[in-house]
């Protein structure tokens, strides 16, 4: 049998994997906000106390450079050793220590407790704060091997944390299989506290070579490699990536019956670009499946080629928004919208296969196959320039069966993909696009297997373009991100 990390695309493994990281650092968080909590009634009586914190001692960082918890530490202290602080202020300092040392994400456990000056010169007034941490484990692997369905494949995944002692980590993931023929992905991720003591801004490298299978869909098969550098920069509930990567995609392995504009597209392009993506995310239930307050947007800009160099040459641009809100009791309403635009630029604007906007499938567009939306030659997909899709959707509790993770989901999804023609204006094309939707509605069940839904629908098209592709009857989907 597959493991749901199989069945999930390799965006949504990379979802899934940040997921558990950020859901390991809310846990800790969660700890510290409840140790808070009970400091509240010492804080409340002693709010005049005057006293100042003279040292910070951390025993178990067995894996972490002393420089490094120094530059986390030395803000922190400095505030807290003024003359005249209060024990409120010296608390408020210590405990958003304790939170940043959680971010780094190096601990598996962290315990502070305050204690007066042990030396034989401290003054009465004067306190120092023991942090007590088990670091976590510095080497992590997993095999797994998969055989059914007609497929087999086996797969690796290693993690080495603290590889230079400051918080950093190196993980490498490879798979192989009979489908997805070849995965390799590597990445090493470490915090910038020499220019961010928070801990909220870090650095990545990412290396990559993986073969994509479209043989179902576009008759051919999409290989990829190239790196990635990544300045990511996390406040609240937002977070904000600048990136600059390279690679070089081949288009090959093509069908017999591969249409022409298919065959036009195979051999290799070189791609050059800088990206800036933001998210804000201030949900209670990320999943859409009952929220009741909060929204979600994201945004990504790109440009590539120019002055970077490479084949691809373009500006794209994508957005996406989700909300969700109680209707009725045991009913929520969840609203959703993507939209894309990729503009070629240079003399001979022409985009690439690897750059277009691809719709339709279980978790985009629902009852129209993957990839079956918008251009087609011979039942291939060309994929298009300019996007987009919006959905509604009802969901509700099983009678008698509120605290069930299972839910009944009723829903209208509507969207358009279409090829940019760089003979005529751009704006009259965006208002054909958006008046001539494709649209589909349906009943279905939906189950949370937390961070991953499992989607179970029975629908069909309304409307549908030329040549799309669509799906009637059941349809089943697994994904993170549903429209």
């Amino acid at each position: 049998m597959a493991t749901l990390s199989d069945i999930l695309v390799d965006e949504d493994k990379v979802k899934l994997r940040e997921w558990y990281e950020e859901r390991n650092r809310r846990r800790m968080r969660e700890a510290y906000r409840t140790a808070g909590d009970k400091l509240q009634e010492l804080v409340d009586a002693n709010k005049e106390l005057r006293t100042k914190l003279v040292a910070i001692h951390v025993e178990g960082a067995s894996h972490t450079r002393r420089g490094f918890l120094e530059s986390i530490i030395e803000p922190y202290l400095a505030e807290a050793s003024k003359t005249g602080v209060t024990l409120p202020e010296v608390l408020n300092a210590t405990h958003r220590l304790g939170k940043v040392l959680v971010r780094t994400d190096a601990f598996r456990e962290i315990r502070s407790q305050l204690r007066r000056n042990e030396s034989i010169y401290g003054g009465k007034d004067e306190l120092e704060l023991l942090v007590k941490v088990k670091p976590r484990s510095r080497f992590f692997a997993r095999t797994s091997t998969e055989i059914g369905n007609n497929e087999g494949s086996a797969s690796i995944n290693t993690t080495i944390r603290s590889l230079f002692q400051s918080a950093d980590s190196m993980s490498a993931s490879l798979s192989f299989g009979t489908r997805n023929r070849r995965a390799l992905d590597f990445s090493f991720t470490a915090p910038l506290v020499a220019l961010d003591p928070e801990v909220e801004t870090w650095a990545a490298l990412h290396a990559f070579a993986r073969e994509t299978d479209w043989t179902s869909s576009s008759g051919c098969v999409l290989r990829e490699e190239g790196m990635k550098a990544v300045l990511r920069m996390m406040k609240g509930k937002s977070r904000s990536e600048f990136a600059y990567e390279a690679g070089v995609r081949r288009v090959g392995d093509l069908l017999p019956e591969a249409s022409i504009r298919i065959r036009e597209e195979a051999g290799s392009s070189v791609r050059s670009a800088l990206t800036h993506s933001w998210i804000y995310d201030s949900r209670d239930d990320p999943s859409g499946m009952s929220g009741t307050r909060g929204i979600y947007f994201k945004t990504l800009q790109e440009l590539a080629g120019g002055f970077l160099g490479g084949d691809a040459y373009h500006l794209k641009t994508s957005f996406e928004s989700q909300l969700s809100r109680g209707l009725l009791p045991g009913i929520t309403i969840s609203l959703a919208a993507r939209t894309g635009l990729l503009y070629p630029l240079g003399s001979t604007p022409k985009t690439a296969l690897a750059d277009r906007f691809f719709m339709g499938g279980s978790s985009s567009v629902r009852m129209f196959k993957e990839r079956g939306m918008g251009p087609h030659d011979k039942g291939d997909a060309l994929g298009g320039e300019i996007a987009w899709s919006t959905g509604v959707s009802l969901i509700g509790d099983i009678p008698k069966k509120a605290h069930w993770p299972l839910k009944w989901h009723a829903f209208v999804n509507a969207g358009r993909l279409d090829a940019y023609n760089p003979s005529e204006d751009l704006t009259p094309q965006i208002l054909e696009a958006l008046r001539k939707p494709s649209l589909s509605a349906g009943l279905g069940l939906t189950y949370m297997f937390d961070p991953v839904r499992i989607e179970m629908n029975f629908g069909m098209p309304l409307v549908r373009s030329a040549g799309e592709k669509v799906r009637k009857g059941l349809q089943v989907g697994v994904g993170i991100e549903f429209l």
